[in-house]
């Protein structure tokens, strides 16, 4: 099987400063003897001189560069806000939200995501996208960012856009507010008096949100029709279009439909990080739902709340949140997600496994070669494609020869 090995470069503020052209072109090289690098995902949070040069000196060495475009949080020069991020019923406060990651709001990228219908926002970032496409050589689009938020975010934010777009989309269908309203708050009633037997009669996380299983859809929509806005313009510059989605058993909660968005891309990365800390990876997002759900439900036990997120997802995880914490999983569930995902999207586009491959104090993430080994085992001959993940620049050389 020829494997498609595709590198992301993020080049914030701190990374200029680090980092000069020539280092930054010398990882590149690197990672194209090691790995035949055939394209390059690049986010500059400021396009310019250093942008052109790095897609000339891809383009001269046969690497494809695609812009890397978040779509729905940490968008270029448009700040978001806990007060302007999508609205989450009852709460103005990130600290007061259940199972919240502490760095949600801080640092260069802050993971607040807005309403997907919101006008002003979605003008304004996807003008930014064909500015940036019309100015730059890219080959293609690679959107992130393209979801609601998830737990990471707190066990509250699945319910972001409830009382805003959501209410106004009943409205319009004929609903009545307090219907709506109060659904929420007795599910919130409900849940401080479940124990584990009560959760235990759950086979899925799906089933146990069944009763908003409108809203869930409308957001899938959402999210959907907004790809859709980016395919019909990438396609108009005759330019690829691909996506940075969640594992499956996630994408529940950030109205990520693989089937769905199959349908309006050229390929997927599937982004299942069995050991870095940080938002979509599986230690974080476990960490956070169970955490979260806790706090809710503080008669469940954390035995019970692991045992329905291993019937959710069908993975095996450790059974304590110290453990996770501590080993994360184990990486051969990053086989079973990919499988899971081309199961879903029956063949219609490539699924590439996303590696975190970096060694990053912010999301307190040291990948060793022996972690990386136990992905490479893992997927061996059940992927066509890995996408390293998630800045090159924090890659040790010594990685990229792992793949050979």
């Amino acid at each position: 099987m020829n494997m498609i090995f595709s590198a992301q470069l993020y080049l914030g503020q701190q990374e200029k400063k680090v980092f000069s052209q020539n280092q930054i072109q010398e990882k590149i090289t690197s990672a194209a003897e090691s790995l035949d690098l055939k394209r390059l995902l690049l986010w500059d949070t400021h396009p310019g001189i250093l942008t052109e040069e790095i897609i000339r000196f891809c383009h001269s060495n046969s690497i494809e560069v695609w812009l890397w475009h978040p779509v729905l949080a940490d968008m270029n020069d448009i700040p978001v806000t806990a007060e302007t991020m999508a609205e989450i019923p009852g709460f103005t406060s990130l600290e007061k939200l259940s199972g919240i990651w502490d760095k949600i709001g801080s640092g260069e990228e802050n993971f607040l995501f807005v309403d997907p219908l919101d006008p002003g926002y979605h003008r304004q970032n996807f003008d930014i996208f064909l500015k940036t496409m019309d100015e730059y050589d890219f080959d293609g689009v690679f959107l992130d960012r393209i979801r609601y938020a998830s737990p990471a975010n707190g066990f509250e934010s699945l319910f972001s856009t409830y009382l805003t777009s959501w209410l106004n989309n009943r409205t319009k269908a004929g609903r009545v507010h307090e219907e709506v309203r109060n659904l929420l708050s007795v599910f919130y009633s409900d849940l401080n008096n479940w124990d584990d037997d009560r959760l235990n009669s759950f086979n899925s996380l799906d089933e146990m949100l069944q009763p908003f299983g409108d809203f869930f859809r409308f957001k899938r929509e959402n999210i959907e029709n907004t790809v859709k806005t980016y395919k019909n313009a990438a396609h108009k510059m005759h330019k690829g279009i691909a996506l940075d989605l969640l594992p499956s058993s996630l994408s529940f909660f950030t109205a990520q439909d693989y089937q769905m968005l199959s349908r309006h891309c050229d390929w997927i990365k599937d982004m299942t990080y069995c050991y870095a800390m940080g938002p979509a990876a599986f230690p974080l997002e476990i960490r956070c739902l169970i955490e979260g759900l806790l706090k809710l439900a503080p008669k469940v036990t954390e035995r019970a709340a692991f045992k329905l997120f291993e019937r959710h997802s069908g993975l095996e995880i450790p059974d304590t949140l110290s453990e996770i914490i501590s080993r994360g999983i184990n990486p051969e569930n990053a086989a079973k997600e990919l499988s899971s995902a081309e199961y879903l999207i029956e063949g219609k586009v490539p699924v590439f496994a996303g590696l975190e491959m970096v060694n990053t104090p912010y999301f307190s993430t040291r990948i060793s070669e022996k972690m990386l080994e136990g992905y490479i085992n893992a997927l061996k001959g059940k992927t066509s494609g890995v996408v390293v993940s998630w800045n090159i620049l924090h890659i040790p050389d010594r990685y990229f020869s792992l793949f050979r």
